[in-house]
């Protein structure tokens, strides 16, 4: 029984490492590469100490973005996607609402001021990965663990969040 969702990442990255799972415009990773990022964000997370906490991917739609949503579940997070073009106001009642404990974001990204720390794309790349975090995190995981949470507009104008787990 599958119990969460990367391991349909990880069985596919075995079976076919060097296959392309995204691209764009700019560039493409393999199966392999797109689990040794995602693994090294949730790394430089869980390290952080930040667990079982929403993570803000504040980013547009690119390769970069389901990265960082798959590391942020790496790291025993559940994640939410802000789309930078959002109007300002709007991403501020979504962080209100949702108290991020981290914001992933695009290298330069300007992420409205808020008390949480802001971690660049690249920097969590670059991080070793913590094979032994990762596998403690993962060994407490339940399918009911929350994967993402969305915001819609709502019929009062005002973000509300859905949250969806891994089963």
């Amino acid at each position: 029984m599958v119990i969460n969702v990367l391991q349909y990442l990880e069985d596919a990255a075995r079976k076919y490492p060097e296959k392309t799972v995204f691209s764009d415009e700019a560039h493409s990773v393999s199966y392999r590469e797109a689990q040794e990022r995602a693994r090294a964000i949730g790394s430089y997370l869980a390290e952080r100490g930040i667990r079982k906490s929403p993570v803000a991917v504040y980013i547009g739609r690119d390769i970069e973005s389901i990265l960082l949503f798959l590391g942020a579940v790496y790291s025993g997070n559940f994640y939410v996607p802000i789309d930078p073009a959002m109007p300002e106001e709007r991403i501020r009642l979504i962080f209100d609402t949702l108290s991020p404990a981290a914001v992933l974001a695009a290298d330069g990204a300007k992420v409205p001021a808020g008390p949480y720390p802001v971690i660049a794309y690249e920097m969590a790349c670059a991080h070793a990965e913590d094979a032994k975090l990762l596998e403690d995190i993962r060994s407490e995981a339940l399918d009911t663990d929350p994967l993402y949470a969305i915001f819609t507009s709502g019929s009062t104008g005002v973000p509300k969040g859905v949250l969806v787990n891994h089963r």
